[in-house]
């Protein structure tokens, strides 16, 4: 009963995740374009610690961490 209910929990958690992502892309990236968020330890951006990648689809893909030390590169399709 307990992992039904865990189970339950994650899928709903799981579904508000993933349903900002295109929204986030809208505002984050634009509409036909491309980006890419790299997130580093420190303000020199010595070590990466993660990135985060729009596509032009819409679609988001995170690796790592996140930081508040980032640089975002955007390109057209």
């Amino acid at each position: 009963m307990i992992r039904r209910t865990l189970f339950a929990a994650m899928l709903a958690i799981g579904a508000f995740v993933a349903v900002p992502a295109s929204a986030a892309h809208a505002a984050a990236c634009g509409v036909d374009y491309h980006c890419a968020t790299y997130y580093y330890s420190d303000p020199n951006h010595t070590t990466q610690v993660g990135y985060r990648v729009w596509t032009c689809g819409g679609d988001m893909t995170q690796v790592g961490a996140t930081s508040p030390y980032s640089r975002t590169s955007k390109s057209p399709c």
